[in-house]
Parts: C-alpha cells; sequence; structure tokens
C-alpha cells in the first residue's frame, strides 16, 4: 500500500476546500441527531476517502472518544473571566 502526503488545504469529497474551523484541543460541541455533548478535539484527520474527521474526547461519561465528520461538531466560544 502506497500512502500519499495530502496538500495543505486537501479538498472534500464535494469540491468545497476545507477551512481549518477546529484545532486540536479545541472545546467543541456535538449537535445534531438524538444526543448533545461537550467535549474536546484531539485529533483531526483525512480518511482515505478525503474526508475531513474529528476525535471528539466527551466531557461525560469521561475517556469516550467517537470520530465525528465536520457537519456533527461545532466550536464552543470560550468566554473570557
Amino acid at each position: 500500500m502506497r500512502i500519499q502526503k495530502h496538500p495543505k488545504y486537501p479538498r472534500s469529497s464535494d469540491g468545497k476546500e476545507w477551512r481549518q474551523t477546529l484545532k486540536v484541543g479545541d472545546r467543541a460541541r456535538k449537535v445534531g441527531g438524538s444526543y448533545q455533548a461537550t467535549g474536546t478535539i484531539l485529533a483531526i484527520f483525512i480518511t482515505r476517502d478525503e474526508e475531513q474527521r474529528f476525535v471528539f474526547d466527551f466531557d461525560e461519561p469521561p475517556g469516550l472518544l467517537h470520530i465525528f465528520g465536520p457537519a456533527q461538531i461545532e466550536p464552543i466560544e470560550e468566554t473570557s473571566k
């Protein structure tokens, strides 16, 4: 199997350029579906089909990890104290 290096800003399957909306360490919220949750982004990667994915570390239950697509999570705006 040959591994290809992805360009800095690869394109998704719909042809749109990805923008760096979330970074590792950012706080995020899982949206849509049957439940909502908050957590932290632990990793960002590109699938073989050149789709962007995020590894999400849930606040509750602690330590639960899940992989989400960009439409399933959004950044949490942290307020300064």
